[in-house]
């Protein structure tokens, strides 16, 4: 029912997982995933997903959803990441759905100055409609190519401007894709469920996460 129920909203359902339905549990996090169509924002979820590059199907759905099973930590409860790959530009219509976001990536391609550009204006898009305090996660894709398109001084500048975290990764090669979804859904996580942690070892996990430090805490992820 929950599956036909997707597909009657126009959204492609995916899932790494043996049972195609993937029940929310107690703890969910919203993570949108937008930019600049054929930016490669599909084939890094495909590769989080399924661990692999080929084969990704481009349609006409608004989004595309991808649940999985994660924790923060192994004392912490599971949580279901659910990753809606969206189809949408930032000069259309304001979806409806994004107030449901716990965290968005902001993904561009290396190798397009327009995605960049694109992305850019999401940026904007997102930091005026959201709440404040909204994680969101500028990602440049196609991190393996050796000469980029794209200064990073220039990225570095957006970062400031609109005081956010960046991560290059490559779909292609599957480096750093991993942590960008684990970082970004933990720091999604800790802010809609902050209130809940119990101890004071928890919270400096927390505040550590919420710094925005763009790298994995050994042992705690």
């Amino acid at each position: 029912v929950e599956l036909e129920l997707l597909r009657r909203r126009g959204i492609q359902y995916h899932t790494g997982e043996t049972d195609p339905i993937i029940k929310m549990g107690k703890r969910g996090v919203n993570l949108f995933v937008v930019g600049k169509e054929n930016c490669g924002k599909s084939s890094l979820v495909k590769r989080f997903d399924s661990d692999d590059f080929s084969g990704v199907r481009r349609d006409a759905a608004a989004c595309s959803l991808t649940r999985k099973s994660l924790k923060v930590r192994i004392d912490w409860p599971d949580a279901t990441l659910a990753i809606w790959d969206m189809t949408a530009k930032p000069e259309d219509p304001w979806n409806p759905a994004l107030n449901k976001a716990d965290a968005v990536i902001v993904c561009f391609g290396l190798d397009d100055p327009d995605s960049f550009e694109v992305a850019k204006k999401w940026l904007s898009l997102l930091l005026g409609k959201m709440r404040p305090g909204m994680p969101i996660v500028l990602v440049g894709n196609k991190g393996e190519l050796e000469d980029p398109a794209i200064e990073y001084i220039d990225i570095y500048r957006a970062t400031k401007q609109f005081n956010i975290d960046f991560i290059k990764c490559s779909a292609k090669t599957g480096d750093k894709v991993e942590d960008t979804f684990v970082q970004t859904f933990s720091m999604g996580y800790v802010q809609k469920y902050k209130k809940q942690a119990d101890n004071t070892n928890q919270m400096q996990v927390i505040d550590r996460l919420w710094q925005g430090t763009n790298k994995k805490i050994a042992g705690e992820i």
